[in-house]
């Protein structure tokens, strides 16, 4: 679609010499002159040397076949008499002598005598005597009685092949004695004088016939220039302003912000394709309308009208290109924002405006988003840092700050390996990395470090970004603080696996203890021991001095039992009054007798309880493995059994288990 009103014109390319041309077909005086100039500068000139030139180079060679010929006929006396020519006969005769004279007096450049049988038997170049001419020219023409005379040009090969110096017309004489072939003389009759000036007064004609016509040509060329200048220029400006418009047209019509040109009255007066994109309004329903009412939401109109007010007076124009933010009105009622700016259009008395106008509905939208965005990540509770490609830190929020101590400028430009603790080898990173590579994301619990050192648990998702193409260009990371978390697990899991009362290990956890030291004595070959223990009279103390003297008690067994073995054996309280000692890694039944007699005399001295003293005993019963049992709960039965065998035999005692013993 055209936005333009007025009708396109079509532009005709014109340059220079398109220029000159166009007023010569224009001019059929000029057109006519031009024509004869041209002739008189090409005509003479070239008839000077195209025919009269060669007219006068053959009038040249007449000229010396005829004086060439007069010399031969006139040597051809002085042998008259000669019987035959031979070099013998010819240096008797009178033509040596005469022909130098006739080299002196006429201009002969070389002159020679053949005889019947071609041999030259005189030649005013002595080498040359007793050559044969076997040439064809000779041969078949100069022995047929024929006269042959050629122009030879400097440096140019005469017919026998010589290369000469100078100018001459080459002739060849035969001499006839009854109508047979006697002889023949040669001579090189010199035209070099001749021919310069000849070529002399050729070139000065030329040089004046070409000034002749050069100077009116010129004449004529000046004036169809100085005709053809106001018509060139004419023409040049009218394309020009049609290359502007169509320059112009284009751009308009590509631009992909609305351009509106707004009158006097503020109606419509140009409209492009964008804005008829924009407003979902075409053109030919827009021209003419009242821009304020076309464009914009009614809301806005009111300082719209003001803001075009504002431009359309000169003394009080805001300076171009600035922008004001205001709500626009698509042909379906859609209202959305649009930037304005305005500036006066050229050539116009300053009542014309030019609106440039953009929809940033989507813009504003993103920057919303943008905004929102940025007071999650500041208000978010969990720490967020985000780095380029490279790993360099570009943003942290506050709770960043506040989990690990440092201030944002102090992490800003370095590296996330600032934070790391320590506790992690090469190898969970690069797990880490092989993760983010392949699937873009990764998450799990990292031990990293506070500024002031302290060592932290957080659990971090990692999360590639990337652009268009598929390359990473951030790396987002989201961390929470779990040593709260951490602690709680620890003490759920402390809940779960000992007893609250002693600290000790529950029957779980033994249970657990016990059948990895079954795996572990199965694959080395090795031997360890579970005590079963049993108090003694601790009934009559709890039920003498109450729970809380029971329950003090049983926390010292507890103490007194874990100071006696290493710290790789297991104690633990099973239940009540009911203790068991796993003892890893025997060399002999002995070395558990000792550690057990070590339990029952410990738990045998008195314990001073709240100022109260009480005393107890304690039975155990002790199973070997492999010896007594393979499996945990067969452990447990035969150290049970053995604890009860130590009961019956008097407590306060320690038994070994024993095949039969129930």
């Amino acid at each position: 679609m055209d936005d333009f009103e007025v009708p396109e014109r079509t532009a005709k390319p014109l340059t220079g010499p398109a220029s000159l041309g166009a007023v010569i077909r224009k001019v059929p005086f000029l057109r006519g002159m031009l024509a004869a100039g041209i002739v008189i500068v090409l005509a003479f000139p070239l008839l000077d040397v195209g025919i009269v030139y060669p007219g006068y180079d053959n009038l040249l060679m007449t000229f010396g076949e005829q004086e060439a010929v007069r010399v031969c006929r006139h040597l051809a006396a002085t042998v008259d008499g000669l019987g035959e020519l031979t070099e013998t006969t010819v240096q008797d005769s009178d033509l040596p002598e005469e022909a130098m004279r006739l080299l002196k007096a006429f201009h002969i450049e070389r002159l020679k005598v053949y005889s019947a049988a071609a041999e030259v038997v005189f030649s005013s170049d002595p080498d040359e005597v007793g050559a044969i001419n076997n040439a064809a020219y000779f041969r078949q023409r100069v022995m047929n009685n024929q006269v042959i005379s050629n122009i030879v040009e400097k440096k140019g090969a005469a017919l026998e092949g010589r290369v000469l110096k100078v100018d001459v017309v080459e002739t060849y004489v035969p001499i006839m004695r009854q109508g047979r072939f006697f002889g023949a003389i040669e001579v090189y009759y010199d035209m070099t004088e001749r021919r310069t000036i000849l070529s002399g007064h050729l070139v000065q004609s030329v040089v004046i016939l070409a000034g002749m016509g050069g100077g009116l040509f010129t004449i004529f060329l000046i004036t169809l220039f100085r005709a053809a200048r106001t018509y060139r220029d004419h023409q040049a400006a009218e394309e020009r302003l049609m290359v502007s418009e169509l320059r112009l047209r284009r751009m308009t019509s590509a631009a992909q912000d609305a351009i509106v040109e707004i009158d006097s009255s503020g109606r419509v007066a140009f409209w492009n394709a964008a804005a008829e994109r924009i407003f979902a309004i075409s053109r030919e329903e827009a021209l003419g309308q009242d821009a304020l009412a076309l464009m914009i939401a009614e809301d806005d109109r009111a300082r719209a009208g003001a803001v075009l007010a504002e431009y359309q007076t000169l003394a009080s124009r805001p300076p171009a290109g600035e922008t004001v933010e205001l709500s626009g009105r698509r042909g379906d009622g859609e209202v959305f924002t649009l930037e304005l700016s305005l500036a006066p259009l050229p050539g116009e008395s300053g009542s014309h405006l030019v609106g440039i106008l953009r929809d940033i509905s989507r813009r504003k939208a993103m920057e919303q988003q943008l905004k929102l965005g940025e007071r999650i990540v500041r208000h978010a509770l969990s720490g967020i840092m985000v780095t380029d490609a490279e790993l360099n830190i570009q943003v942290v929020n506050p709770a960043f700050c506040k989990v690990t101590g440092f201030a944002s400028d102090e992490v800003i430009g370095q590296q996330p390996r600032l934070l790391r603790s320590g506790r992690h080898g090469s190898a969970f990173y690069d797990e880490m990395w092989r993760d983010l590579r392949e699937s873009g994301e990764w998450q799990g619990e990292v031990w990293n470090r506070r500024k002031n050192g302290e060592i932290y648990p957080e659990w971090l998702s990692i999360s590639a970004i990337h652009d268009k193409a598929g390359r990473v260009t951030h790396y987002v990371g989201i961390f929470s603080d779990i040593t709260q978390q951490k602690r709680l697990e620890e003490d759920l899991e402390r809940l779960a696996l000992h007893d609250p009362l002693t600290g000790l290990a529950n029957r779980v956890l033994f249970r657990e203890r016990l059948l990895q030291c079954i795996r572990e004595a199965k694959r080395f070959e090795r031997k360890f021991a579970v005590l079963y223990l049993d108090l003694d009279f601790f009934k009559a103390v709890n039920d003498r001095h109450g729970h809380d003297i029971g329950d003090l008690l049983l926390q010292e067994v507890g103490k007194r039992l874990s100071y006696l073995v290493r710290e790789a054996d297991t104690v633990a309280r099973l239940g009540g009054d009911e203790f068991a000692i796993i003892i890893e890694s025997l060399s002999d039944r002995s070395s558990v007798a000792v550690v057990a007699e070590k339990c029952v005399d410990s738990l045998s001295r008195p314990f001073v309880l709240g100022g109260i003293e009480c005393r107890i005993g304690c039975s155990i019963g002790v199973a070997i493995y492999p010896d007594d049992a393979t499996t945990d709960d067969g452990l447990l039965k035969q150290s049970d059994d053995a604890m009860y065998e130590a009961k019956r035999g008097g407590r306060n005692r320690v038994c070994f288990s024993e095949p039969g013993i129930t």
